[in-house]
C-alpha cells in the first residue's frame, strides 16, 4: 500500500513503476506490428515487385544480421544480472547456433544452425551484387556499454522477435506463390515463424516479471520501440534499394 503523504506517494510511484498488466500492453504496443504489416517491402513481395536479383540483396543483408545475432545475445548475456533471464538468452543462443539437448548431452548439428538455414534461401537466388550496406546499431551498443540490460533485452525479444514472426507469417505465402520457393529454401523463415513467437512471449513475461520500477520499465519500452523501428527500417531500406537495383538492371538491359 502506498503511503498517504503526497511527497512520499510520488517517490513510491517512481519506485513501483507501471502496473504489470499495463506494462505488458505497452511493451506489445511498442512492437508496432500493425505498422510493420504496411511496410513497402511486404507489399512488394506480395505483388512480386522485385526481381530475383534484387531479392538476393535482401538475402545477403539478412544473412549479415543472422550471422551476428548470437554475438549480440552473448553481449546481452554478459551484462544481464538475472539468472532466469540469462537462461532464456542461453537457450536462444543454443538454438541459433544449432545446439540440441538430447539425453542430457549437448549435440551440435550444423544444418540446424540458423545462419546455415538462411543460406538455403540465398542459394535459391542469383549471386548478390556487391553491397556497401553494413549491419550495426549504435543505440544498442550504447546500452550494452552502459549495462542497460532491460533496453537490450526488449530490443531483441520484443522489438525484433515479435516483428520477425509477424512479418514472416506474411512473407512465407508470398515467397511460395509469387517466387516459387520450396520448403527447403524457406526453412529459416518457417523455423522463426514458430520459434520467435515463443521467444517473444517468454521475453515479454520476463521483462514484466523483473522490470518493476520506472527506470527499468522506461528502458525496456525504449528498447522495444527502437527494436521495432530498426526492424521496420531495415525492410524499408531494403525495399528502396531493391527498387533502385531493379531500375538499374532495366536501364542496363536496354
Amino acid at each position: 500500500m502506498a503511503p498517504s503523504n503526497p511527497s512520499l506517494s510520488m517517490l513510491w510511484q517512481t519506485r513501483e513503476g507501471i502496473e504489470a498488466v499495463d506494462f505488458r500492453e505497452q511493451l506489445l504496443d511498442h512492437a508496432d506490428v500493425s505498422r510493420l504489416m504496411d511496410n513497402p517491402f511486404v507489399k512488394g513481395i506480395q505483388s512480386k515487385r522485385y526481381s530475383p536479383q534484387a531479392l538476393s540483396l535482401y538475402a545477403s543483408r539478412l544473412q549479415q544480421i543472422v550471422d551476428q545475432f548470437p554475438k549480440q545475445l552473448a553481449r546481452l548475456l554478459a551484462i544481464c544480472p538475472l539468472r532466469t533471464v540469462r537462461l532464456h538468452i542461453v537457450e536462444n543462443m543454443m538454438e541459433e547456433e544449432g545446439f540440441l539437448l538430447e539425453d542430457s548431452q549437448l549435440r551440435y548439428e550444423e544444418t540446424k544452425a540458423h545462419p546455415y538455414l538462411l543460406q538455403s534461401f540465398g542459394a535459391a537466388l542469383p549471386q548478390p551484387r556487391p553491397d556497401s550496406w553494413a549491419n550495426g546499431n549504435q543505440g544498442v551498443d550504447k546500452w550494452l556499454s552502459g549495462g542497460c540490460w532491460p533496453a537490450v533485452a526488449a530490443f531483441h525479444f520484443v522489438g525484433i522477435e515479435t516483428g520477425i514472426f509477424c512479418l514472416f507469417e506474411q512473407l512465407i505465402p508470398a515467397f511460395i506463390e509469387q517466387y516459387g520457393f520450396d520448403a527447403h529454401a524457406l526453412e529459416f523463415f518457417t523455423e522463426h515463424l514458430y520459434a520467435d513467437e515463443i521467444h517473444s512471449a517468454r521475453g515479454v513475461d520476463m521483462l514484466v516479471a523483473h522490470c518493476l520500477d520506472t527506470s527499468s520499465q522506461s528502458l525496456a519500452l525504449e528498447g522495444a520501440r527502437h527494436g521495432a523501428r530498426t526492424w521496420y527500417g531495415f525492410h524499408s531500406v531494403c525495399a528502396r534499394d531493391m527498387e533502385r537495383l531493379d531500375s538499374l538492371l532495366v536501364s542496363q538491359s536496354r
